[in-house]
């Protein structure tokens, strides 16, 4: 797959029109292209929450479960208002200091850290495919614990996971279907 160049002034105006979707770790972006999006960013606000969801991503999209990833990368900007992302993103804005004297105090330097991946159509209920997936993600040992409709997608009719978050898969103890 070919890869675009990031481009920060890009990704501020897609937020800015409400493109962006965001998890309790990571906001993700279908990068605008001409017709369907091929291909998206996902925006970490730590460098170790990246490296973990890019290595379990990783090890699905070996096995088919996951979409494509790409190249890691981090961006800095100056970001006037931290509602635009998750709450993890907005706690790095709020505790970034700020580099240059020159700027405001509601103007913060944040330096983002984050991974290109392939896009996937959102799936919208859920079936027993999502349940399949699940299982094969175990044989991987990726326990998931929160995989439904909002966390999972299509590429080429093709069922894919597309939340690797730490939140979500391992570190977290396994919660039942009956418990929610």
């Amino acid at each position: 797959m070919r890869w675009p160049e990031f481009d920060a002034v890009t990704f501020l105006k897609a937020v800015q029109n409400k493109r962006a979707r965001s998890g309790l770790e990571c906001t993700y972006l279908p990068w605008p292209s001409r017709g369907k999006p091929k291909v998206g960013v996902k925006v970490f606000a730590t460098a170790s929450e990246r490296t973990f969801a890019r290595r379990m991503q990783a090890k699905a999209y070996k096995k088919d479960l996951a979409p494509e990833i790409g190249p890691a990368f981090r961006f800095s900007l100056v970001v006037p208002e931290a509602r635009l992302f998750t709450e993890r993103v907005q706690g790095a804005i709020q505790t970034y200091d700020t580099q240059d004297a020159r700027l405001s105090a509601a103007f913060k330097r944040a330096t983002f850290h984050a991974y290109w991946t392939q896009h996937a159509e959102r799936v919208t209920h859920w079936s027993l495919a999502l349940e399949r997936l699940e299982a094969s993600l175990r044989e991987l040992g990726i326990d998931h614990w929160d995989l439904g409709p909002r966390n999972a997608g299509r590429i080429d009719g093709r069922l894919v996971c597309i939340d690797f978050g730490a939140e979500s898969c391992d570190r977290c103890p396994a919660v039942t279907r009956e418990s929610q």
